[in-house]
């Protein structure tokens, strides 16, 4: 119904804007759509390319975009560094299976994760991406990760796989141990947890200096993450879980998500 100043926000009716910024109405003073757009990269990636996954890596170097495109029937992982201008291929050696990476800002590196495929690392000035080679321990394939309290949080192995629903967490600050200082968690391992049988890991996150682990039907939250050998399990949440791992978005000291009935706020 376009701007309403006038009313107290008590009153005001939701379908009124109370503010309204970088848009245009029409001879009625409804909304009518946005100005327009601002195009970041000039150039154009050539094969009709498919972008599938895209991520900003924000470190104390700078900022580079980076996405995964199928390019021609090849899986491909670009970056764009400032002003946007150009695209660099830097899926290096790899071989991925698709594009529907997870990056996660790590310690000055980014880090990916796609079901199937060993996790992939490259450091900011980096040439190109490569899978994590393990110091010690095994080096998670799951389809999700997620970087918090100095670690790395992943999904052991895909759905479908035995260890589906273990999150395993790297040693501080180090993507390279996952035995020695660091660990798993069975986040199905209690009666609360399984109380509804079998269920499927989709995703990862944190909020409030809790971990917080999404299930297709339910929701794990640890307490005292910082000190993984001492977790405790802070609540189950049943009846309610994660449809889709990118739709986990941090909003101020919230997180929301969808599930299958709509978009859910954690709090």
């Amino acid at each position: 119904k376009g701007l309403q100043t006038e009313n107290s926000t008590s009153v005001l009716d939701p379908s009124a804007a109370r503010t309204a910024r970088n848009l245009v109405f029409d001879k009625t003073g409804r909304i009518q759509a946005r100005k327009g757009k601002s195009v970041l990269t000039s150039s154009a990636l050539t094969g009709t390319p498919v972008i599938e996954s895209m991520h900003m890596l924000d470190t104390s170097g700078g900022n580079k975009l980076l996405f995964g495109a199928q390019v021609s029937s090849a899986n491909k992982i670009y970056e764009s560094a400032s002003p946007f201008s150009s695209n660099t291929d830097v899926t290096g050696s790899l071989s991925p299976t698709g594009n529907n990476w997870q990056f996660q800002n790590f310690n000055d590196k980014t880090i990916a994760a796609q079901g199937g495929n060993t996790m992939i690392v490259k450091t900011h000035g980096g040439a190109s991406f490569a899978a994590i080679s393990a110091a010690s321990g095994t080096v998670p394939t799951g389809n999700c990760v997620h970087s918090a309290f100095g670690r790395l949080w992943a999904q052991k192995v895909p759905a479908g796989s035995t260890d589906q629903a273990v999150v395993a967490y790297s040693a501080l600050l180090d993507e390279t141990h996952w035995s020695t200082g660091a660990g798993e968690i069975n986040a199905l391992g209690t009666a609360s947890a399984v109380a509804a049988g079998y269920d499927e890991m989709m995703g990862i996150s944190s909020i409030s200096g809790f971990l917080v682990v999404f299930f297709k039907n339910s929701i794990v939250i640890y307490g005292k993450p910082e000190d993984p050998t001492n977790m405790t399990i802070n609540r189950v949440i049943q009846g309610v879980g994660l449809l889709e791992r990118d739709s986990v978005q941090q909003i101020g000291d919230d997180l929301v998500f969808l599930t299958r009935v709509g978009v859910r706020s954690l709090k």
